[in-house]
């Protein structure tokens, strides 16, 4: 007898949502199950960022469902998604630079006086930096305070939009292994990306997007073997 598929933490139904006057997602569905690390992938334009925005609440949609859990996020703002669980890491990271590192992780925490120990456990490098202004770092380390201050109120999602924006390849591989101690702690990842052939060596199961809509699903090896998946839609030969 097979067993049951694990259930979903984030389950998306006929999204469709845009930006202004312009409709970009139209009628889309994706899950995220418990522990698990899926990639949204495919070229640019193909709506990753919008898909995050509109779950997010950062753009209002015009049809369709999110829920995280039992909890119906479509129609709440961002602030409660929050709330729920649900933690948010733009492309821009939206770091304070005139506050320290130390400063910018509490204001990720939604409780006074927060303990910074369990995180600094997940990102060991920023142990050293506390003291330091977040807008002195090295574009990889902010990445990762942006990462550290998302995890500081404990979500059960995160999602994080092209980690590898203004990286190195050295930097984006140190960055990407964060995120299996992520899903180890408990906190399962939503991750759009640009670089396919790395997110897809991180993922657990990958989304292929192009137009607005997935065009294909699976699991990471798969989407990564797959030819005509790669010369099409990935770019990649």
């Amino acid at each position: 007898m097979m067993g049951r598929a694990p259930r979903a933490l984030l389950t998306v139904r006929d999204l469709t949502a845009g930006r202004g006057c312009g409709r970009i997602l139209s009628g889309l569905d994706l899950d995220v199950r418990r522990n698990e690390i899926v990639a949204l992938v495919g070229p640019p334009g193909a709506g990753k960022t919008t898909v995050m925005e509109a779950v997010a609440g950062l753009i209002r949609s015009e049809r369709g469902t999110v829920r995280l859990g039992d909890a119906d996020l479509t129609r709440l703002p961002a602030e409660r998604i929050v709330a729920r669980g649900l933690a948010y890491v733009p492309a821009d990271l939206c770091l304070f630079d005139g506050l320290t590192v130390a400063e910018n992780l509490r204001l990720g925490a939604r409780r006074p006086r927060p303990d910074l120990e369990p995180v600094l456990g997940l990102f060991p490098v920023l142990g050293g930096r506390l003291g330091r202004l977040a807008g002195s770092l090295p574009h990889g380390e902010r990445r990762v305070c942006a990462m550290a201050r998302a995890m500081m109120g404990g979500p059960r999602l995160l999602m994080i939009d092209d980690v590898s924006h203004g990286l190195a390849p050295k930097n984006v591989d140190e960055v990407m292994r964060y995120l299996g101690d992520i899903r180890a702690s408990g906190t399962s990842v939503l991750l759009a990306e640009q670089e396919v052939e790395t997110a897809l060596s991180v993922a657990d199961r990958a989304y292929v997007m192009a137009g607005g809509a997935v065009v294909a699903s699976g699991t990471a090896g798969r989407m990564l073997t797959d030819p005509r998946i790669r010369s099409e839609y990935l770019g990649v030969l």
